[in-house]
């Protein structure tokens, strides 16, 4: 499983470690590839396999993984991990999956034909890459992302006790801007109708972390702006304390799924923008993650988020039904089983290939 990545923590890594440490039970060995540092010294204390190696280097990367295996499929993800799978798998004769985790297209265009399966970690991702030209859609599939966090809170946030906090998890890189967005316009609506009850709480870390200093310096400072807290980047334990803490969550992919998991209703962020989840957006979007959703203003989050703390019976109550709705629907038990579903149809179909190469000449003589 090779891997690329520039931080040493987050979805990418979680997703990865949680497919190697299930992979046993389904009689599957993971090796995961990549570059020294925290991240594969987090796997190896975990006891898992790792080869540490700069997957950009193609040529000392192949070298190491020849030294291992025999391999029967390279599960890659994107960027400088999925170049280097596909020179692998030429090399080693083996099939190729990808993973594409967020909202972009790794040039999929240009080598879609070379992969036997591409998964998308929710069906707004499958859905945008099923439009590439070409591609064949049947080898497109949604695994969708896991939780993080435990499960829900037993004790019910008490929305009348003031400050209500605002709790964004994001990394605060390029794609930091949409919540910037929303967290500029929801304090200029606290500044315009004098309201001192809210607070924003940022954790996370990344390249764009004095745009949000400078925010708070200026955008953020008037009278009635609400207060600020870089706290940076949190654990799984440390996440869930903090939305049991929390009156809405601001937070791409997995992070929303967690924070819903924990009864907080959440805007989903992504590259290109956000879109509402229940209760600003329709409840269905929560399931279809559909893409051409109408992006979030972060005037009618706040309009919106002023009713639900005048009416904590209704914030009690979303916050159970959004607890139900997710832990229903993202079920990390089956995601992983339709995983390794797809890992033995593609094992399977290479094998079928190498021991069979005119099969389908010779279903077209028997029919």
């Amino acid at each position: 499983m090779p891997v690329s990545y520039v931080a040493e923590s987050g979805g990418l890594h979680d997703h990865i470690e949680e497919i190697a440490v299930s992979a046993p039970q389904f009689g599957v060995e993971v090796t995961v590839l990549g570059r020294r540092g925290v991240f594969l010294d987090r796997l190896k204390n975990l006891g898992l396999n790792v080869i540490a190696t700069d997957p950009a280097d193609t040529e000392d990367a192949m070298r190491d993984v020849q030294k291992y295996g025999p391999w029967d499929l390279i599960h890659s993800h994107p960027f400088g991990a999925r170049e280097f799978a596909f020179a692998a798998a030429e090399v080693l004769k083996i099939p190729v999956v990808v993973t594409i985790h967020g909202w972009y297209d790794d040039k999929i265009s240009e080598w879609h034909s070379k992969a036997s399966a591409i998964i998308g970690v929710t069906d707004a991702i499958s859905t945008r890459l099923r439009a590439t030209p070409g591609i064949d859609q049947s080898r497109v599939f949604t695994i969708d992302n896991r939780f993080k966090v435990e499960r829900g809170a037993v004790h019910p946030f008490q929305p009348a006790r003031s400050p209500f906090m605002i709790a964004i998890a994001s990394r605060i890189d390029r794609d930091f801007g949409p919540v910037l967005s929303i967290l500029d316009d929801f304090a200029a609506s606290c500044q315009e109708y004098e309201d001192p009850r809210w607070m924003f709480t940022i954790a996370g870390t990344g390249s764009h972390v004095g745009e949000v200093v400078r925010r708070v310096a200026n955008v953020w400072s008037g009278r009635y702006a609400p207060r600020t807290s870089l706290i940076g980047w949190l654990d799984a334990t440390e996440l869930s304390t903090m939305y049991d803490r929390s009156f809405l969550a601001i937070a791409p992919g997995r992070a929303a799924l967690d924070a819903m998991r924990r009864g907080v209703p959440t805007i989903l962020t992504r590259q290109i923008g956000s879109f509402s989840l229940p209760p600003f957006g329709d409840p269905l979007s929560l399931l279809a993650g559909n893409p051409g959703s109408e992006m979030v203003r972060g005037r009618d989050v706040y309009l919106n988020c002023r009713r639900l703390a005048e009416d904590p019976d209704l914030w009690e109550q979303l916050s159970h039904q959004t607890r139900r709705v997710v832990d229903l629907f993202y079920n990390s038990g089956a995601s992983t089983r339709r995983l390794h579903a797809i890992y033995e149809a593609v094992i399977m179909r290479s094998t079928l290939s190498a021991q069979w190469p005119n099969r389908s000449n010779l279903v077209s003589e028997v029919d």
